[in-house]
């Protein structure tokens, strides 16, 4: 009855939830022969959480540490030092950047993704640094795997397959020619650039006549023609002293035109032209009747006009067209592309300059030797 009695108790206070400490060795039950101590499969009612292994294999402790100042791969890089994968030795701030492989190989955040300005789906092999790591969803940059083929990069209407319009001097398809003219003539004086050794003047060409002595070979045999006997041509205009009056100024010869009211017989008639009322103010032998930018002496009706740089410098009221080049080109002395930007700019740079593996020369009459910026003999005093 005792043991009942103790039973009873106790499912009474564990039902109440008391905190009672029990444990195997607090308990006596006695009998008829004597007492024994009976453990009571109870479990301890205690706030401490056990700190006993589990007998279970699945919750034993794991050996791994996650510090992030380990270097796993053991490319000298950590987590803690930016490695952004470093379960891979080829990833992380040591490696190099792979272009346009929708990768970061070298942990910045960023891709280095192959340029597509006019958004045609044709590259060119410049590069841009992408805001992301995706190539072709920020502007002006081409897709992963875009083919970095396109001539011009400045229009969507030429690359690499675009429908070609024949004899227009553009390549639009990028098949290195226009198709039907792979030798235009440029000039337009019936010699193409096959024959004729200085495209952008039409003064010369094979047959033409050859100033002699004047450094210019206008017939294109490869030498300036000399001349043995007098009269000679001292000034190099294409007129000797049997009808120049005066050789010693290139731009006063039978040819020339006349500044009127300057005091000055340009065209050697015997008086200087009557005045018009219109001044020649940048003094080029235009005035300004005729010509369309009297402040400028590089802009009047005989001017060489530059193909696609957005001035009229013949005055014949618009742009040479572009004949292949970029926006920033345009065409050397020997019908190559060169940058815009050093042509002018104050330094000689023909035949130091390099551009698209060819030496770029501005250095010739056709291009006012540079605009100026070669320096050449100046027979005329006028500065150039």
């Amino acid at each position: 009855m005792k043991v009942q009695h103790i039973a009873s108790s106790m499912s009474m206070l564990i039902l109440f939830g008391c905190n009672v400490g029990l444990s195997t060795n607090n308990v006596k039950i006695s009998g008829d022969t004597g007492s024994e101590t009976q453990a009571l499969d109870t479990a301890e009612q205690t706030d401490e959480p056990s700190t006993e292994p589990s007998a279970e294999p699945g919750n034993e402790p794991s050996t791994e540490t996650n510090d992030p100042n380990t270097d796993d791969d053991g490319d000298g890089f950590s987590e803690a030092l930016g490695d952004c994968d470093d379960a891979d030795g080829s990833v992380g701030p040591h490696a190099n950047e792979i272009p346009s492989d929708n990768f970061d190989q070298n942990c910045d955040g960023k891709e280095l993704c192959y340029k597509d300005t006019d958004q045609d789906g044709f590259a060119t092999e410049m590069l841009m640094i992408s805001l992301d790591i995706t190539c072709g969803n920020d502007e002006g940059e081409a897709a992963a795997g875009a083919p970095t083929t396109d001539c011009d990069d400045n229009s969507a209407s030429i690359f690499p397959g675009a429908p070609e319009i024949q004899n227009d001097g553009v390549d639009q398809d990028c098949n290195g020619s226009d198709d039907g003219a792979l030798n235009p003539d440029v000039d337009g004086d019936g010699y193409d650039n096959s024959v004729d050794c200085n495209d952008y003047d039409s003064s010369i060409y094979p047959g033409a006549y050859d100033i002699p002595n004047d450094g210019i070979d206008q017939d294109c045999d490869g030498v300036d023609a000399t001349n043995t006997g007098n009269p000679i041509d001292s000034d190099g205009d294409g007129y000797d002293t049997s009808t120049d009056c005066d050789d010693s100024d290139y731009f006063i010869n039978p040819g020339a035109y006349d500044i009127p009211g300057d005091g000055i017989d340009q065209d050697c008639d015997g008086v200087d032209a009557g005045s018009s009322g219109n001044t020649d103010i940048d003094g080029d032998g235009y005035d300004s009747s005729v010509d369309c930018n009297d402040y400028n002496p590089s802009i009047n009706p005989g001017a060489y006009d530059i193909p696609g740089d957005g001035i009229d410098q013949d005055c014949d009221g618009v742009d040479a067209t572009s004949t292949g080049c970029l926006s920033t080109e345009m065409l050397d002395c020997n019908a190559n592309c060169a940058p815009v930007a050093n042509y002018g700019d104050g330094v000689c740079d023909s035949n130091l300059l390099t551009w698209n593996g060819v030496i770029v020369d501005y250095n010739c009459g056709t291009l006012y030797y540079e605009n100026g910026d070669c320096s050449i003999s100046d027979i005329d005093g006028d500065g150039y």
